[in-house]
């Protein structure tokens, strides 16, 4: 799989075993976690440790993960370097896990998820995919919908503004 992928390319994944992970899951009925390849067999993403660069590693070699590879139809490489530029300005921000909490309590109820208040220094992973695309002019939603944007409205964008490339089952 890591010799099928680009620089730019949008990694979801499926774990099978961490209870958060199993609980995004189950709420939203598609992938738990987003982030970004940036080559050399890393990727940027937002997830426990903050905003931060991965070895991509560290989901490809283990049987907890499914792994599903999407690719922007219209990726430049000005527009990874502007998403990679979007990773700079935001490294070491931290996760947003309140918003997490909210938005699962949301949708439990049955009601939109939204921001209850302006994290200007956390994100949640997807949140972080959708706002580095559109840092790099590419808005993959309604300017209302960044806030809220779960794993499963980036892979429901398959067909729309990506592809699907590969899948990995373990």
């Amino acid at each position: 799989m890591e010799n099928e992928l680009e620089k730019g390319d949008v990694l979801l994944t499926y774990n099978k075993v961490n209870f958060i992970s199993k609980l995004i899951q189950d709420v939203t009925n598609g992938p738990s976690h987003a982030m970004v390849y940036v080559g050399d067999g890393k990727v940027a993403e937002a997830s426990v440790g903050g905003v931060q660069i991965s070895k991509l590693s560290k989901y490809t070699h283990s049987s907890h993960y499914e792994i599903e590879v999407l690719r922007y139809n219209k990726m430049t490489n000005y527009i990874f370097m502007s998403i990679y530029e979007y990773y700079i300005l935001n490294k070491h921000k931290r996760y947003a896990y309140l918003q997490l909490f909210i938005d699962f309590l949301f949708i439990k109820l049955h009601l939109k998820p939204r921001r209850i208040y302006d994290i200007k220094n956390a994100f949640v992973c997807s949140e972080f995919v959708a706002k580095a695309f559109r840092y790099a002019g590419v808005k993959l939603f309604k300017e209302s919908e960044y806030g809220i944007v779960s794993p499963k409205m980036i892979e429901d964008l398959i067909g729309k503004s990506f592809r699907k490339i590969s899948w990995s089952k373990r």
